[in-house]
């Protein structure tokens, strides 16, 4: 085997690895979005809803309310 021979084969295999490497990152996108999917609001009147009752706990520092709050 010669070294034109072994870079092209280390060339070829690079390639390889990129796409390993593509899938990989795909299919950590994938499970970005369907985690995110699942902590949002189902739609934008709940999010208000929560938000006014969070927001004012906040704004009078009980920091324990809001924290029960959101951890539910």
């Amino acid at each position: 085997m010669s070294v034109n021979q072994l870079a092209q084969m280390l060339g070829d295999g690079c390639y390889g690895l990129l796409a390993l490497n593509f899938f990989w990152g795909l299919y950590h996108i994938i499970l970005g979005f369907r985690r995110l999917r699942q902590l949002m609001f189902r739609n934008h009147d709940e999010q208000q809803e929560f938000l006014d009752e969070l927001l004012p706990m906040l704004s009078d520092g009980e920091f324990d309310s809001a924290e029960e709050l959101v951890a539910d």
